[in-house]
């Protein structure tokens, strides 16, 4: 019965240990695994950065181009080039109007090519602003692009980061599922030898005890004092 009750605590002995050495190993797998993960997440964010910062980098340098001379203003007004011409070409129709009226040189006169002269000057000072505008087009359009560039580089950063948590969080769910199993290993053996040496011993729990010398028991370098178990009586 000793030798049975030995030979049965060896195997279960080695049982959690294959129990406990499968688990590890999964264990580092599944670590080794989620690493490589990472790393390949982490790889692929940093590339795609790389290819969006000449973009990003243009798109900055064209907003403080474009701050800068819309700060500055359109400067000092100039006609373009056909102002004149549409100015005197205008006054000669209404003056040819005036002379076919009778109202040439009359007040009225003056006053229509008073209101003719401010609304062509508005028209050409408003041309002017366009003109202004226009020139920053491709600023706006530049910096409108490194506006994307850069979104598009806070998303590949925010998508990047979930994804190493997530391979991070299977790490440590790795590591608690080992120790989980080592512990679960242990306490399954300890009730094995527990029951293993009640029955062995008639409820004597003293299967590690150095006192046994039965054929199969565990020696143990230290004898202890309890009270001997005669094995050749059971």
């Amino acid at each position: 019965m000793a030798l049975a009750t030995g030979t049965m605590l060896l195997v279960a002995a080695a049982s959690a240990a294959t129990n406990i050495a499968g688990s590890a190993m999964a264990s580092r797998a599944k670590t080794k695994a989620a690493k490589r993960a990472t790393s390949s997440i982490q790889r692929s964010a940093e590339e795609a950065q790389k290819k969006l910062a000449p973009w990003r980098v243009a798109g900055e340098k064209a907003l403080a181009q474009l701050e800068t001379n819309l700060e500055a203003g359109p400067g000092e007004f100039t006609e373009s080039p056909g102002y004149q011409h549409r100015v005197a070409e205008g006054v000669k129709a209404l003056e040819r109007g005036a002379s076919a009226s009778g109202a040439l040189n009359t007040g009225a006169q003056k006053k229509a090519l008073l209101r003719f002269g401010q609304a062509e000057g508005s028209r050409e000072y408003q041309s002017f602003l366009d003109r202004f505008y226009a020139e920053q087009r491709p600023l706006m359009q530049l910096s409108e692009g490194g506006r994307g560039a850069a979104g598009a580089s806070a998303g590949i950063e925010e998508r990047a980061g979930q994804g190493v948590a997530r391979q991070q969080g299977l790490i440590g769910q790795a590591r608690a599922e080992n120790y989980k199993d080592i512990a679960g290993n242990i306490a399954g053996f300890a009730s094995q030898a527990t029951t293993l040496g009640n029955l062995g011993g008639g409820g004597n729990t003293e299967i590690f005890s150095g006192s046994n010398r039965g054929p199969g028991s565990l020696p143990q370098s230290t004898p202890t004092t309890t009270k001997p178990y005669d094995w050749y009586n059971d």
